[in-house]
């Protein structure tokens, strides 16, 4: 696994990835990140990756120039390979959140309450139907700013309900897998 672009582009990591965990491939990584640069510009974005595995959603982001990421995981393996890759790489604007995504996320509002993500990743284990708490919850509690895009990779058989604020913006499918880019059109509670 690399990463593609950016200040780091290039940088492997060429350890092994638990079975268990199902890393994006660099390729749709690629496809992903071309997608979003059509849309935003990386600099000093604030960064959620939910659900993360491995991290490399938002080791390329903050590889592009995004000043923080927050990973969202509740695997024990999952967060010791974001912690190796991470000293790997010699990347330390990151944060990680240990446990339920849907508690830690409403957690984090409270604790947090004028933070707001810019950019959201969200890769749900498939079958999980995680996607429409996931989605609810960030948008009941502002989590990400209007204007703000969350990139989804699910099974292309889960049935995904938008909140009314929510569009999306692209939607591409590969294989089993769908990749959908969502905006919050909503113009308040930006920071």
């Amino acid at each position: 696994m690399r990463i593609v672009s950016g200040k780091y582009r290039g940088r492997r990591y060429s350890g092994t990835i638990p079975s268990e965990i199902r890393p994006t491939t660099d390729n749709l990584r690629e496809t992903i990140f071309n997608i979003l640069a059509n849309n935003i510009s990386f600099e000093s974005l604030t960064i959620a990756d939910i659900c993360a595995g491995t991290g490399f959603m938002g080791f390329e982001a903050l590889s592009r120039g995004a000043s923080k990421c927050y990973y969202f995981e509740k695997s024990r393996k999952s967060i010791e390979l974001i912690y190796k890759i991470a000293a790997s790489f010699k990347i330390e604007n990151f944060e990680v959140i240990k446990g339920d995504a849907v508690k830690k996320l409403q957690s984090f509002s409270i604790n947090n309450p004028d933070m707001r993500f810019d950019l959201i990743f969200f890769d749900p284990p498939y079958g999980s139907n995680q996607f429409n708490n996931i989605i609810n919850v960030i948008n009941e509690n502002y989590l990400l700013v209007g204007g703000g895009l969350m990139v989804v990779e699910e099974s292309v058989s889960t049935q995904i309900l938008l909140p009314e604020n929510f569009e999306k913006v692209s939607e591409k499918t590969f294989g089993a897998t769908r990749i959908i880019i969502l905006k919050n059109r909503s113009a308040n509670k930006m920071y």
